[in-house]
C-alpha cells in the first residue's frame, strides 16, 4: 500500500484502505517498481476500482508471445497508444477504428505510401513527446526480435522516415498491404526500452515504463500479483473517470466469489471452470460471461532438431500423442476451447476442425516403429545420462475427450517404470546418439509445463525418451531453437489480428543472401536492437517450427497482398508437414458487479473487458 502524507484525514484513511481490501489474502508488501512520472500536484484521493485477475504472467510486453496473459492484455489497453483499436460491432464484428486521438490524419500520397499525422500534443507520461521514432522503434523490433506476434505485414515495410519534427511518419511498403490497418498497435516508448538492459524482450517483465494513454503503471509488486495504475494526468484527450484501478490476484473460487458478493471486487478477469461461473452469475445484479482469449497452445517440433528433420518421424511422433489428454491437462481444469485447425482458432468466424483423423494407440506405435526404421534407428541397450532421467509426471484425472481423436490414449499402454541415471534401456539409436527429445518452455507458463510434462510421459509409453527443459522465454523462441538446444516448444501464439498474417508468420523465413540479407533502412532512423545490448535479438518470427515450404510462402504472401486464401488446403499441407499440434484454445471468466458502470463484459478479443475502461465510472 502506498505511503500516504501525515495531512490526510482519518476518514480519508479508512476510506482508502477499505477500496484497496485484500482479495486473497496477499502477503505483506515488498518494494515494488515505480515508474517515472513527472512532478504533479498532490491529488485528493478518489474513486478506485478492484479489478480480479490470476496473476501478473511472465511480462507486459504485448508483442511477445510468451508474455500473452490477460494481465499484460489489460494493461496495454490501458497505457499503450494504438493508431487504430479493435471495435466490436453491435453484430458481433470486430472491426478497427482509427484512433484520432493520436492520429488526426492519415494519408496514402502514393499506392505503396502510409503517412501518419501524431497530434502535436500527444506525449508519454514522462513528458517525451509519442513521435516517429516510436514507429520505427516498433518496427524494427519486430522484424529483429524472436517471439514476435503479428511480424508478417511489418515485413512488407521497407522503410519509415520522419518528418514536421517527429510528428508525422512515412511509411513506405514493399508491395500493397490491405492489412495495413494492423500496423502499429500498442506503441512503446522507445526511448525508455531501446537503451534498457534486456531491450525489446526484457525491458517490460516487471513494468511498463511509461503511458501514452489513460492510465499509467504506478506500482507493481510481483510478489502479490498487483498492479496500481492511476490516471494519466499527462493524457492530452479526455481524462479516465476513476482515478485508481488496482489489479490484483483474485484466489481460490470461493475466495473470489466472497470478494465480488462483498464489494471488494468490482471487476473480474480470471480463468476458471463451469462452478465458478455458476457462483458469481448467482451473485445478486453481477453479470458474468465466458470470454475467448485471442490465443493458442501448441506443441511445435523443431524442424533445425537432428531427431525431427524427418517429416515421417515428426508425423508419428505427434500421432504417437493423445491431443485430448494434452488439452485436459492443459486447461488445469478450466474452462477452455480444444483447437483442432492449423489456420484457424476455434473462435474464428467459419472454424471447423481440420485435424485428420487419430490413429488407436497400438498403430500410432507400429507407424511410429515403421517411421524410426525408415530414418536409421534400431533398438539398441544404452544408458540414460543423469541430465536426461525424468520422472513421469501424474495423469490428470479422467475427464470425457472431446474430438475426433478420443480413440487414441497411450495411458492404455504399458508404461515402463523411469530409469535411474545411468541405467541401460532400450532406446532408439542412430550412428550411436540415442533418440532423446527436449522440449521446452518458457519460464512462468503453467499450462506449457503442464503439458509438456504430460506430452514426455506419453512418448515414454510409446518408447522414446524426452524432458522437459525451462528456458527465459526469449531464449525458447530465439537462440534454443536456432541452435537446435530444444527439439519441440510448448507455448502461446496469438490468433490475431487476421488469419492471413497469422500464416504469413507462420511460414516466414529469411530470405537467401541474394535476395535480402539488409538491414530495415530509413531516412532518420535509430539502429535495429544490438546483438551485444540485447543477445536474444536473434530471429524466428512467428515461424518456430523453421520449416521453409516455398509453395507456403508464396500462398502466404497473396494472401497478405490482399490474393485468395484456400484454408481448407493450407490446412492440409500445414497437417501433412507435421510441425505444429494445436492443443486448446484460453478462455477468461469476465464479471462486473453494480457499483461499476461502462464496463463492457464482451469487448472485442484483444481488450475484453477492457476495451474503454478510461469510461468506466464508479458509483
Amino acid at each position: 500500500m502506498r505511503r500516504r502524507s501525515l495531512g490526510l484525514t482519518v476518514a480519508s484513511a479508512l476510506l482508502a484502505t477499505a477500496l484497496t481490501a485484500c482479495v486473497a489474502d496477499p502477503p505483506p508488501a515488498v518494494p515494488g517498481s515505480e515508474t517515472s512520472a513527472p512532478p504533479q500536484a498532490p491529488v485528493t484521493t478518489g474513486a478506485t476500482v478492484q479489478v480480479a485477475i490470476d496473476g501478473l504472467g511472465p511480462g507486459f510486453n504485448p508483442h511477445l508471445a510468451s508474455n500473452s496473459s490477460s494481465a499484460s492484455r489489460a494493461l496495454a489497453a490501458m497505457t499503450l497508444p494504438s493508431v487504430f483499436r479493435e471495435v466490436k460491432e453491435p453484430d458481433g464484428r470486430v472491426t478497427l477504428a482509427q484512433n484520432t486521438d493520436l492520429i488526426p490524419a492519415i494519408e496514402h500520397p502514393t499506392p505503396l505510401q502510409i503517412v501518419y499525422t501524431i497530434r502535436q500534443d500527444a506525449q508519454w507520461s514522462d513528458g517525451a513527446p509519442i513521435a516517429a521514432e516510436d514507429f520505427v522503434y516498433l518496427w524494427q523490433s519486430m522484424t529483429t526480435a524472436p517471439d514476435t506476434v503479428g511480424s508478417a505485414p511489418y515485413r512488407q515495410i521497407e522503410s519509415v522516415a520522419s518528418g514536421a519534427g517527429g510528428k508525422r511518419v512515412i511509411v513506405t511498403l514493399a508491395a500493397p498491404l490491405p492489412g495495413w490497418r494492423t500496423l502499429f498497435q500498442n506503441l512503446l516508448p522507445s526511448h525508455l526500452i531501446k537503451g534498457a538492459p534486456g531491450g525489446f524482450n526484457g525491458a517490460m517483465r516487471e513494468k511498463i515504463p511509461a503511458s501514452g494513454a489513460g492510465y499509467l503503471v504506478k506500482r507493481v509488486d510481483v510478489a502479490r500479483d498487483e498492479v496500481t495504475l492511476e490516471r494519466n494526468d499527462r493524457y492530452w484527450a479526455k481524462p479516465a473517470v476513476v482515478d485508481r484501478i488496482v489489479l490484483r490476484r483474485g484466489g481460490t473460487a470461493a475466495q473470489l466469489a466472497n470478494s465480488v458478493r462483498n464489494g471488494d471486487v468490482q471487476v473480474v478477469s480470471v480463468h476458471g471452470g463451469p462452478s465458478l461461473l455458476a457462483q458469481l452469475t448467482s451473485i445478486y445484479e453481477v453479470r458474468a460471461v465466458e470470454q475467448v482469449d485471442p490465443r493458442v497452445l501448441s506443441l511445435t517440433l523443431n524442424t533445425r532438431s537432428k531427431f525431427l528433420a524427418d517429416v515421417a518421424v515428426r508425423r508419428a511422433l505427434l500421432d504417437a500423442v493423445n491431443v485430448d489428454l494434452l488439452t485436459t491437462v492443459g486447461s488445469g481444469g478450466d474452462a477452455v476451447r480444444p483447437a483442432r485447425a492449423q489456420v484457424l482458432a476455434p473462435s474464428d468466424p467459419g472454424y471447423a476442425p481440420t485435424m485428420p483423423a487419430r490413429p488407436a494407440p497400438a498403430e500410432a506405435k507400429a507407424r511410429l516403429e515403421r517411421a524410426l526404421a525408415g530414418a536409421g534407428y534400431t533398438l539398441q541397450s544404452a544408458p540414460i545420462p543423469p541430465s536426461q532421467s525424468v520422472p513421469p509426471t501424474p495423469l490428470p484425472p479422467t475427464t470425457q475427450p472431446s474430438g475426433p481423436s478420443g480413440s487414441t490414449d497411450p495411458s492404455a499402454l504399458p508404461v515402463p517404470p523411469s530409469p535411474s541415471p545411468g541405467q541401460n534401456v532400450q532406446q532408439y539409436v542412430r550412428d550411436g546418439v540415442p533418440m532423446f527429445l527436449r522440449i521446452g518452455v518458457p519460464q512462468g507458463n503453467v499450462a506449457a509445463f503442464a503439458v509438456a510434462s504430460n506430452a514426455t510421459d506419453q512418448l515414454r509409453a510409446m518408447g522414446v525418451f524426452a524432458s522437459v527443459v525451462t528456458l527465459e522465454p526469449q531464449v525458447v523462441a530465439g537462440t534454443a531453437l536456432l541452435d537446435g538446444a530444444v527439439d519441440a516448444v510448448v507455448g502461446w501464439s496469438s490468433t490475431g489480428p487476421t488469419p492471413a498474417e497469422r500464416f504469413a508468420a507462420r511460414v516466414e523465413c529469411p530470405a537467401p543472401p541474394s535476395e535480402g540479407g539488409q538491414q530495415p533502412t530509413t531516412s532518420s532512423a535509430p539502429s535495429a536492437p544490438d546483438l551485444e545490448s540485447d543477445p536474444a535479438a536473434t530471429t524466428v518470427g512467428g515461424n518456430l517450427a523453421g520449416l521453409c515450404d516455398a509453395d507456403l510462402q508464396v500462398l502466404a504472401l497473396d494472401g497478405l497482398r490482399g490474393g485468395p486464401i484456400d484454408l481448407a488446403a493450407i490446412d492440409a499441407r500445414l497437417w501433412s508437414r507435421a510441425t505444429v499440434l494445436p492443443i486448446l484454445q484460453d478462455v477468461t471468466l469476465t464479471a462486473v458487479g453494480p457499483a461499476v458502470q461502462g464496463v463492457t463484459l464482451e469487448g472485442p478479443p484483444r481488450d475484453g473487458v477492457f476495451s474503454g475502461v478510461e469510461g468506466w465510472a464508479r458509483s
